[in-house]
């Protein structure tokens, strides 16, 4: 991650509260994208107090990646994860298809017949 490019705040707020046009700030600030200039200009109102800081604890976490892996016990029934059925929304009771493919093997909901 590059360094954090070190600007005089209050000029750039004075500058863009004088109506100074973007062009002339991105040079006299040697900002490359209009997007660094409007970060640098919220961060300058944020550390002056112009306007709220934005609470956090920084990045959010992603979610870890579920684990795919289903095992077969000794009694030759597949085992599936709660967090993998919870994940793919299956109920109890659930009913599939097995069919062995070139792949490995798939599962294909059976729809229940309502009578």
């Amino acid at each position: 991650m590059p360094k954090r490019k070190v600007i005089d705040q209050k000029l750039l707020i004075k500058l863009v509260e004088d109506g100074v046009p973007q062009a002339e700030l991105l040079e006299k600030f040697g900002f490359n994208t209009p997007i660094s200039l409007n970060n640098a200009y919220l961060n300058a109102l944020m550390e002056s107090g112009k306007i709220p800081k934005i609470k956090g604890k920084g990045r959010t976490k992603k979610a870890k990646p579920v684990d795919t892996k289903v095992t077969v016990n000794g009694r030759g029934s597949l085992i599936i994860p709660k967090v993998l059925v919870e994940s793919m929304n299956l109920k109890p009771g659930a009913t599939f298809d097995a069919k062995k493919t070139s792949s490995g093997i798939t599962l294909k909901a059976v729809e229940e017949k309502k009578e």
